[in-house]
């Protein structure tokens, strides 16, 4: 399985223990100012055509901050 967001925050601190890797998606930071839109959907139709040019370096977990205490988390339209 895959799991892909952006890194907002304390977004992958949520997974980041049962994360078996973590990847950055290949998109390059320049381009456009609206990269999610623009760049960002090439990137995932090469990640689910399983194009390791899509993925680049391995996150290391120390680089993903901790769940912070005393706060509320919510996921926004999940679907089941």
């Amino acid at each position: 399985m895959h799991v892909v967001g952006a890194n907002a925050g304390y977004a992958f601190s949520f997974v980041r223990d049962a994360a078996e890797t973590m990847r950055w998606v290949s998109v390059p930071t320049g381009g456009s100012q609206f990269r999610s839109r623009d760049l960002f959907p090439e990137a995932m139709a090469g990640i689910v055509a399983g194009s390791e040019d899509a993925l680049s370096d391995e996150i290391q977990s120390s680089a993903i901050p901790d769940v912070p205490e005393r706060r509320v988390a919510y996921a926004d339209g999940m679907a089941t």
